[in-house]
């Protein structure tokens, strides 16, 4: 049981909210400027509905001011959340266990002002069993309730046998499994980031495995320090939910060196919290979760301010050419948000969804509205491997930004314009997507649309023309047209006369090729008259035949369902 009556309201509201985030890491926090000091938090479900727990540090039976000042809460959300967003429910999360009394109070009497919104009371004896699966979560906001210091320091304090009594060979083994016994130490005792520790050769180990980890979703920071003998280890922690670095802050009091050529990055990280890679810095002291190992010192390091889901609604980008007509629309992904050091200004920054993932959208602006930048970049997107028809949308959305002259960032759906730009001239010609490649990766799609096993798209740098060819008109046997083209058909000296005329019906089986594998596709051959084209070299070999115009039609072959 937890003692809730004798906590701070703000270590109630902190252990609530980490509960309610440990089961649902997507969730993000809004603290009000003003009003009851409570908080809201909010989970978007998979289907794209909102569930908001609106967390409250009361204890005990509710005043007549406290219960105001729910209503007051609820009353805000519907109108300035539930307007823009499809909520689907509304929790009153508080350690009280409520009277029948306010129970229905809320889900009766409250319940009938923001139908069909669903309430629920969260109460105390919900809370103790949500704890309960969460033993180092109370381990962190009651001290002393288990030797949980004493484990971590149990690990750290174990120390690599004496290098000179181990084979070389073996050497890296002992450390890895040393580094293994200290991240699981840490992971049981820490219950807002986990942790991956590993033991390099050598340096130029260390910063690959740095830059493998640089794009992982959560990484919190990551650290790396040479060790005698020339090897290094990285320790890489990870928010397990997107509320830990405000729950478990990691604070850094260090003085940053900014040289000329970082200059400019480190404004754009001051105003509106960009990355900052790569400087020099003198580090004096390093705070924060249980697995931070920093001494003061020189150090390189790389800075982000830690990213919050932005409370807008789906977007989109339309790409249109000068005269208005749309060429393409991108839905963009969940924007976020970061801010200056400053508090004044905010970047949103988002990446486009599905097949066209390689546009990213951003937009600055100072909070007094004075500055507004808006930024699309992108880069060719690499269709290999990727499914047929999202690289087909990839390929046709990249080539028509490149022609395009006006770009409108849009809520979803066409609805209204939040930002327009223009162009005067296009950036490129979209040389790599021509129409050729843009027909190859449609005609692929249809092949996956016909067939049960998957298909992707091939090195197009390698995949030869004539291969691409082949899949193209495969897909166009497919799509129910004929082509008509030359072939080399032979028939049987016993069923046609070398001097005269006939029509020929045949089905044949004919391949399509996509890296390097044969794709079957069963055509049906016909032309109505054709004639000896080539003298047989013996009487019993069979005779070269061909249509008068030398091309043959070919359309797919669909056997009669009826046929035995």
């Amino acid at each position: 049981m937890i003692p809730w009556s004798e906590l701070d309201g703000d270590v109630i509201e902190r252990l609530v909210a980490s509960l309610i985030a440990l089961d649902h890491p997507r969730a993000n926090r809004i603290t009000p400027s003003r009003g009851d000091r409570g908080m809201d938090i909010r989970v978007r479900q998979d289907d794209g509905t909102l569930v908001i727990y609106q967390v409250k540090r009361y204890t005990g039976p509710l005043t007549t001011r406290q219960a105001q000042e729910i209503e007051k809460s609820l009353q805000t959300m519907h109108q300035h959340v539930a307007a823009e967003h499809d909520v689907a429910a509304w929790h009153l999360v508080m350690p009280w266990d409520p009277t029948p009394e306010r129970i229905a109070w809320l889900e009766d009497d409250l319940a009938k002002r923001i139908d069909p919104i669903e309430l629920r009371w969260d109460d105390k004896a919900r809370l103790d069993t949500w704890a309960s699966a969460h033993p180092n979560l109370l381990d962190y906001f009651l001290p002393g309730r288990s030797p949980r210091d004493e484990l971590l320091l149990e690990a750290l304090r174990s120390r690599l046998p004496d290098p000179s009594t181990v084979e070389g060979a073996d050497l890296l083994g002992v450390a890895t499994a040393h580094s293994l016994h200290v991240q699981r130490a840490l992971d049981r005792v820490d219950p807002f980031y986990r942790y991956e520790v590993q033991h390099h050769p050598d340096m130029a180990a260390a910063r690959a495995a740095e830059n493998a980890a640089a794009g992982r979703a959560g990484l919190a920071m990551m650290q790396t320090v040479g060790l005698a003998g020339g090897e290094a280890r990285t320790v890489a922690m990870y928010a397990k939910t997107a509320l830990s670095a405000e729950l478990s802050p990691i604070t850094i009091n260090t003085t940053i060196h900014v040289p000329d050529e970082h200059r400019a990055s480190f404004e754009s990280f001051h105003d509106y919290g960009t990355a900052l890679v790569g400087v020099p810095a003198t580090v004096e002291a390093v705070g924060g979760p249980p697995g931070l190992d920093a001494p003061a010192g020189e150090y390189t390091v790389t800075l982000s301010p830690w990213p919050e889901e932005a409370d807008l609604p789906d977007t989109e980008l339309a790409i249109l050419d000068t005269d208005g007509t749309e060429l393409a629309t991108i839905p963009l992904g969940r924007f976020q948000r970061t801010r200056g050091l400053d508090g004044r200004g905010v970047q949103l920054r988002a990446r486009a969804v599905g097949g066209s993932s390689m546009f990213t959208f951003s937009i600055r602006a100072s909070e007094d509205g004075r500055t507004f930048t808006a930024r699309m970049g992108l880069e060719a997107p690499s269709l290999t491997g990727m499914a047929p028809a999202a690289a087909a949308r990839a390929a046709r959305a990249f080539a028509a930004y490149l022609q395009a002259g006006r770009h409108q960032w849009r809520v979803a759906d066409a609805g209204r314009v939040l930002h327009e730009a223009k162009r005067e001239e296009p950036l490129d010609d979209g040389g790599q997507f021509r129409p050729l490649v843009l027909d190859y990766l449609d005609s692929l799609a249809t092949l996956q649309r016909h067939l049960s096993e998957r298909v992707v798209v091939p090195d197009l740098s390698t995949e030869p023309i004539e291969a691409a060819n082949e899949v193209i008109a495969a897909a166009r046997l497919l799509n129910g047209e004929t082509l008509h083209v030359p072939m080399d058909i032979w028939v049987e000296r016993t069923s046609w006369e070398a001097t005269g005329a006939a029509p020929v019906r045949i089905a044949q089986q004919m391949h399509c090729t996509v890296a390097g594998r044969k794709i079957p596709i069963m055509a049906l051959v016909e032309a109505e008259t054709v004639e000896a084209v080539e003298a047989p070299a013996g009487p019993s070999d069979p005779v070269k035949v061909a249509p008068p115009g030398g091309l043959f039609a070919v359309t797919l072959h669909r056997p009669d369902p009826t046929a035995r």
